[in-house]
């Protein structure tokens, strides 16, 4: 599936546009402000897959230093949402992995994207070093 950025600014100028890319080629594109990412349009198909999915992560994988200084370790958290509260809080770890100790964070932060996967679970979003995560 295609996927292109495009700022909010150009979107404003070439809606039409963007909206004939998803219908006639199945193209994805995702608005960004600041250079982050805040919406997208997409063709019907897509959204409608997206919505039968439960877009509420049912796991977050946390990157965490190991405190005998060999590296990292991924550590995969149940969610439990307080009742008092609604925030979500970290049960045990339902899963670990141990990649080399020489990656650095952007390396480890690639590789935890291909591995989750092979853990059982896939990747909804992430934001710096935590994963959110649904069960495969």
């Amino acid at each position: 599936m295609d996927q292109i950025e495009v700022d909010v600014d150009d979107v404003r100028d070439h809606l039409v546009d963007y909206v004939n890319h998803a219908l006639h080629h199945g193209a994805v594109t995702h608005i960004t402000s600041g250079g982050r990412r805040i919406a997208a349009i997409a063709p019907t198909w897509v959204a409608e897959r997206m919505s039968s999915l439960s877009a509420a992560p049912t796991h977050r994988a946390v990157l965490e230093a190991s405190r005998d200084n060999d590296g990292y370790t991924i550590f995969i958290y149940e969610i439990i949402t307080d009742e008092d509260t609604g925030e979500p809080l970290t049960g045990d770890p339902v899963a670990q992995d141990h990649p080399s100790p020489d990656l650095g964070m952007a390396e480890l932060t690639a590789y935890t994207e291909q591995r989750l996967p092979e853990l059982g679970y896939r990747v909804v979003s992430h934001g710096g070093v935590i994963f959110d995560l649904l069960e495969i």
